[in-house]
Parts: C-alpha cells; sequence; structure tokens
C-alpha cells in the first residue's frame, strides 16, 4: 500500500466543503483536483519507468480515465503493459485482465452464434483465473477523485461486482444461473469484507 501514501503526500490538503453557489470556490477545487490528478500521474509514472508492477497497472488505469496527456485506449497498448505488471506480480493487474476476458467472452458469446463450446470454454477459464487471483484479496485497487477536497485517494472496487452481470446478460450456456449466483454472492461477500470496507473507507 505504499503508492496510497506517496499519493497521499503528494495529493494537496483543502480546507472546508465546496458549496455549488460559490464559482471561485468550484473554480478553486477544480485547479486542486487538476493538480492531485498531476501529481499523481507524476508519481505512477516514476514507479512505472522504475519497472514497479504496481505503477505500470496504475499508469495503464489512469489512461481509460484520460488522467494523462495524450491518453490512449488503445488495447494494443495497454494491454501488453497490464500484462508486463501482471507478470512482474501485480495482482491487480491479473484481476482486472481476468475481469476483462470474462467480459468480452460474454459479450461474443451473447452475440455470435459460432465456436459456442470455445467461449464458454473461454469463459470457465476466465472465472477460475480471477477464483484463483481472488483468494487473497477479492477487489482492486482504483483511484478517485475525493469530492470537495481536490486529492485522490486508491479504493476497491469488487471483482466479483463487474463479472455476475456481464455473465447474466450474455447467451444461456449449461450452469450459467449457478454460476451466476455463486458470483454474484461473492460480490456481497466481498462488499461485506473487512478489506473492502477498510481500503474504502480512507475514500
Amino acid at each position: 500500500m505504499a503508492i496510497i501514501a506517496m499519493v497521499s503526500a503528494c495529493s494537496p490538503a483543502v480546507n472546508g466543503i465546496i458549496t455549488g453557489g460559490n464559482s471561485v470556490s468550484i473554480q478553486r477545487s477544480h485547479e486542486k483536483t487538476e493538480k492531485a490528478i498531476e501529481e499523481y500521474v507524476a508519481t505512477i509514472t516514476k514507479l512505472k519507468d522504475a519497472g514497479d508492477p504496481r505503477g505500470k497497472f496504475l499508469w495503464a488505469q489512469a489512461n481509460d480515465f484520460n488522467w494523462i496527456k495524450g491518453s490512449t485506449h488503445d488495447p494494443g497498448i495497454l494491454i501488453p503493459i497490464y500484462q508486463d505488471a501482471a507478470s512482474g506480480g501485480s495482482i491487480d493487474a491479473r484481476i482486472l485482465l481476468a475481469i476483462r476476458e470474462i467480459r468480452l467472452t460474454s459479450y461474443k458469446l451473447k452475440s455470435e452464434a459460432q465456436d459456442r463450446e470455445v467461449l464458454v470454454s473461454r469463459i470457465k477459464n476466465g472465472l477460475d483465473d480471477l477464483e484463483k487471483n481472488t483468494e487473497g484479496r477479492c477487489w482492486y485497487q482504483k483511484p478517485s477523485i475525493v469530492p470537495g477536497y481536490g486529492g485522490i485517494c486508491l479504493g476497491g472496487v469488487s471483482a466479483a461486482g463487474w463479472v455476475w452481470p456481464a455473465l447474466r446478460d450474455s447467451a444461456d450456456f449449461p450452469g450459467k444461473n449457478e454460476i451466476v449466483e455463486y458470483w454474484r454472492m461473492k460480490d456481497v461477500s466481498c462488499q461485506k469484507s473487512e478489506s473492502f470496507r477498510s481500503v474504502n473507507a480512507r475514500c
């Protein structure tokens, strides 16, 4: 969790809550938020450039949020970075890659009539991968802007929370209902867990 301390140290402190009717306060809040994002990006870029797997994960993720100047959403660029972070030991990257595989394959299963057995097999392999990588932690890190304070906070997102709706909305396949319910309950359990509640209490 060292990155959280580093980000917290970089983020400016703001006293008071910004009210919607005060345009000056709103402008100041916007400027502080932009500054916090700039400092956050600088921090994770240094980590990425130093070869830190967590820095690589957070840097690729920041692209998805358009927080980096000239951000790219090209999977051909970002996926290899996530994969590099995962191979380096980033559990967050491993979780996010498994989620991506499950969601994309679930969508293909819904829209494509051919190769159903192959797609179902890919979904189940993705679920096995996600199960393995969430044994110790059921969530992955996600930065967010703290409303009114212009700071960046690293909270957690339930991995199962992305999975069961994607499976629910996909085409039918053997055991689908049981699998959807299994991951729905894992989502409920994750959100009630001490580690999930603790990491999000900071945000």
